[in-house]
């Protein structure tokens, strides 16, 4: 079992938040082939942002973060993580597809990071016949 999924029910989410940022901001929400430098770089900015964050009370699970960056496994996942996040964007063809449902039916198009909730929009907007792509 990864580490990551060792963290409390409030760091985890917040590592997923802050790995996200970091790679749309390397790489963009669209997926295209990405290099080991690259995800070298999204998890050292990741381990910047906890290790120089001061946690508050509302973030007191920043320190839960940065007490794990010192072990070797838990940067190896955190690694292993930025590489899952990289390949889960959708790849421009599915996007553009989406934005052609969208357009059809008179949507506005939703910022998509996320090749499955891309599919599930999909999904809702011509199981719904273009009424809808709401998925909660």
């Amino acid at each position: 079992m990864s580490t990551i999924h060792t963290l409390s029910h409030q760091a985890r989410p917040s590592l997923g938040v802050s790995i996200n940022k970091y790679v749309k901001e390397v790489q963009g929400t669209i997926y295209k082939p990405y290099t080991e430098a690259e995800v070298e770089r999204i998890t050292t900015k990741v381990k910047l942002f906890y290790e120089y964050s001061k946690p508050t009370k509302q973030t007191a699970y920043y320190a839960e973060i940065k007490g794990k960056l010192s072990d070797p496994q838990f940067m190896m996942d955190l690694t292993e993580e930025v590489r899952r996040f990289l390949d889960n964007r959708p790849t421009q063809a599915r996007y553009d597809e989406y934005i052609l449902l969208c357009t059809q039916h008179q949507l506005t198009p939703k910022v998509i990071a996320n090749k499955q909730k891309l599919e599930a929009r999909i999904d809702k907007i011509i199981s719904t016949n273009g009424e809808t792509q709401d998925i909660k």
